[in-house]
Formats: structure tokens, sequence, C-alpha cells
């Protein structure tokens, strides 16, 4: 088995392949996220009845428990605590403060400002692989699907309330299996971008 998400699709499916029959699909359900590890258990539960397959969705503390037999998926939350991860990419902002991204990162952008000697954590946006500036704005170019936002420093951040402009705004995504910005670079009148081919998850 394993984990696969379509282009056209915002569903993480589960696949299985056949190797006596060479039979290969979707077993249609969604398990909300990449797969980071799984393996298969015996739970000992009324509702997962033999072996059941157990793994973790994403980097946001989401498992997945599909039992082979019922075809039951669940996909809970888990209660882990917050944790440090390595420093991946550091950029510097147009008001000279410091914007950094973690890897593996399950969401979240660091802000420290030299003059007040302070960090915030801002959440609701993926792991920032390029920075680049503009006119006055950020643009982060964030993995996966090599999705493209716009952020202006001089505004506040907001990714959860809908009633208010989102910032970073989400402006596109590079598509044909694009994952991972490598380089940004600016000329006289656009930024000139730049991306690896590596959708893991499609390979």
């Amino acid at each position: 088995m394993r984990l696969s998400r379509k282009a056209c699709s915002k569903q993480w499916s589960l696949y299985s392949y056949d190797v006596n029959t060479g039979v290969y699909g979707s077993l249609g359900v969604d398990v909300k996220g990449a797969g980071v590890a799984f393996g298969y258990v015996q739970l000992d539960q009324a509702k997962y009845p033999g072996w059941t397959l157990v793994g973790l969705a994403g980097n946001s503390g989401r498992a997945f428990y599909y039992n082979l037999e019922t075809g039951l998926i669940e996909t809970p939350e888990l209660p882990f605590p917050a944790q440090f991860v390595e420093l991946f990419n550091i950029g510097k902002s147009t008001d000279g403060q410091m914007l950094s991204s973690g890897f593996i990162s399950g969401g979240g952008m660091g802000i420290y400002s030299p003059i007040r000697n302070e960090t915030k954590h801002y959440p609701q946006i993926g792991q920032v692989e390029g920075f680049g500036s503009l006119n006055g704005k950020m643009y982060l170019g964030v993995y996966s699907r090599a999705t493209i936002f716009e952020y202006e420093p001089a505004k506040p951040w907001n990714r959860t309330d809908p009633s208010e402009p989102n910032n970073p705004l989400r402006l596109g995504q590079l598509g044909s299996e694009q994952d991972c910005w490598r380089a940004m670079r600016k000329s006289l009148r656009r930024t000139i971008l730049a991306t690896s081919i590596s959708n893991m998850a499609a390979s």
C-alpha cells in the first residue's frame, strides 16, 4: 500500500497493489495528509478486528487508522505538545526583521525583531523554502506544490480570521508536479522565481 495525492484533487488517498494479480488502485479513503510513517498492527479492539494499518498523516500530529477487514478509516489529531524543529530557512524581511522556517514543519513561521529582541510564531502557513522581496512586500515559496504567498510586513498577520484579508495572501501554485522553491530573485520590474521538480507524493 502507499499514499498519494492526485494533482487535481485535495484528497490524500490510500492505494493498494496486489503483487499476485498486478491490480493497483485507490481504496477510496482519505487519510488527510501525506503518509510520514505507517505499519500493520493488531489493536485488539472490537472496531478494529484483525490487522489495521496505522500511521502518521503529515507533520501536524494527525494519525490514521485503516482496518483491512472492515474498511473503517479514522484520522484523529494526537495530543502532542509543540516541539522544536531544525532551523531550515532564514530570510530578511523588508522591515528589517528576520523570517525563519523549520524542517520538518507542520505549519508556521517565526519572525524575530532584532530591535525588540523578540520572536513570535505565526501559524497556518506551510514550510517556507524560499524568501523574496519586491516593492516592500515579501514573497514566500511554500512546500508543497510550489505554493507562493504574498506577505505585507506593515500589516497584521492573518491566516485564521475570515472577516479580515489574509496576510500572507496565497497567490497560487506552479503545479506540473513541482514542490520546492529553491531560488527567488528580483529584476528591475519583477521577481524571478525558480523551483526544483520534486513531487515525492506522486513519484
